[in-house]
């Protein structure tokens, strides 16, 4: 049995309907032509001891601390969450750091971790303090191509 795609209400949204029973529709998107974006970037640390350590919001560092940046790669066009995906971070302020995520797991989440310094006992040297910025500058994904659309997100060390 065969069900029919149209647009049954006009909107230029094809629709999958059909008087037929279990039948499932889909409308792949062609290879290459695809779009992932980052729609999320934010910053954390772990907290916790030992095996209890969780990853905690937060846009408050001190030099020495290790700054993650978790981003959430997503398909543009379905909002599905896209495994498997690298994504560039761009950090500018007093310094500027460049890194390159591991690969997102099944939730899209792609992960990266600046570890900072921490100045010497005379409190000399370390991670220059002060506001930071960090960019989504690419994001790399077999069968998609990035949009283009930055993501951004504002933290400070102290």
């Amino acid at each position: 049995m065969v069900s029919t795609l149209y647009d049954s209400d006009g909107d230029g949204v094809i629709d999958c309907e059909s008087n037929l029973s279990n039948i499932l529709c889909a409308v792949p998107n062609n290879q290459g032509q695809a779009q992932v974006s980052v729609s999320e970037l934010v910053t954390g640390k772990l907290t916790g001891k030992g095996k209890n350590l969780t990853f905690t919001l937060t846009t408050l560092f001190a030099a020495g601390d290790s700054v993650i940046f978790q981003a959430k790669v997503v398909d543009t066009s379905t909002g599905l969450p896209i495994p498997n995906a690298t994504v560039d971070i761009t950090i500018i302020g007093p310094e500027t750091v460049t890194l390159i995520s591991g690969l997102s797991d099944s939730a899209g989440i792609a992960e990266a971790t600046w570890r900072t310094s921490a100045p010497n006992k005379r409190g000399q040297g370390g991670t220059t303090p002060g506001d930071y910025t960090a960019t989504v500058s690419n994001v790399t994904v077999s069968g998609y191509n990035w949009d283009g659309v930055t993501a951004w997100n504002a933290f400070t060390i102290q």
